[in-house]
């Protein structure tokens, strides 16, 4: 089926909810404004515990191959990357350019498929990447502080980090389902963040405990959750047009909730980003259907 079906319209609401919920994260974490370290911790552990109790409730299996550990310990170590430098770059600047700088992972991924999935390379990503890095450079400010130059940098990095984890996890998607798969990795970003803990920090996630409830079940288990449910309603270039709606729906909330409203370069920045991203997910797309 191409891009020219119609959707149907309870499917739509159904990834448009998806997209929304997992939007929330960025407003949440600029909310809650604890460590990174803390705010994922605490998110994962209690995603872990919720996605435990849906499958115990559906009756699935919790065990894995063994031959299959190293790809789901690679995927949750780079997880807890991703995870921590996002809402870094969300605590060094702001809702905006966080989910931003986020939103350059299908750009990534498209460059690093060659070399993890060995497809063939297509000069045209080469250029939409120093077209997005371009996009990238209107976000920073004439004068930019250090705190802002890090916090673009580990948004960057976050979602190369966020694109291996996928292209990583493809090998085992038609072995798990994604929730048993979110489940592992969940299990695998506690266990990396516990030594980082100390005792007086639990006090600290205690404060914020209702939030970190919100984080890991609206929108880490149900959010993601709702997602995998509906990619199966459609094909790859739906899928991702429709999520293509999340750094929109995520600077919205950020005006709404934290009243962060995003200046000139950082709407051009974005719109660049956002449309090189949607013609790329469009171009393979377009690939992918059968003529």
């Amino acid at each position: 089926m191409g891009l020219e079906k119609t959707f149907q319209l309870k499917h739509v609401l159904l990834l448009n909810t998806a997209t929304l919920i997992i939007s929330t994260s960025a407003v949440i974490a600029r909310y809650m404004n604890i460590a990174p370290k803390l705010a994922i911790f605490g998110r994962s552990a209690i995603a872990f515990l919720a996605l435990a109790l849906f499958m115990a409730i559906k009756g699935s299996e919790f065990k894995v191959r063994k031959t299959d550990l190293p790809i789901l310990l690679g995927s949750g170590f780079l997880l807890a990357i991703h995870w921590v430098l996002y809402f870094f770059a969300l605590e060094q600047t702001s809702v905006a350019i966080g989910v931003i700088t986020i939103f350059t992972y299908p750009i990534w991924t498209v460059l690093l498929e060659p070399i993890f999935l060995k497809t063939k390379f297509d000069p045209i990503n080469l250029i939409l990447a120093v077209a997005i890095l371009f996009g990238v450079y209107l976000l920073v400010p004439p004068e930019p502080s250090s705190k802002m130059l890090l916090g673009i940098s580990s948004g960057i990095v976050s979602a190369i980090a966020y694109s291996i984890r996928n292209l990583y996890s493809k090998k085992i998607l038609s072995q798990y389902s994604g929730y048993k798969i979110l489940w592992f990795q969940a299990l695998v970003v506690v266990l990396v963040l516990f030594p980082f803990i100390d005792g007086q920090e639990y006090h600290i996630m205690m404060d914020n405990v209702w939030m970190l409830l919100l984080l890991g079940t609206l929108t880490t288990a149900l959010g993601h959750g709702l997602m995998v449910t509906s990619l199966k309603y459609f094909n790859v270039g739906q899928a991702g047009i429709l999520a293509s709606l999340q750094p929109l729906y995520a600077i919205i909330l950020g005006i709404v909730v934290l009243g962060e409203i995003p200046t000139g370069n950082i709407i051009l920045g974005g719109l660049i980003i956002f449309s090189l991203v949607l013609y790329e997910v469009y171009r393979s797309a377009k690939d992918k259907t059968p003529s």
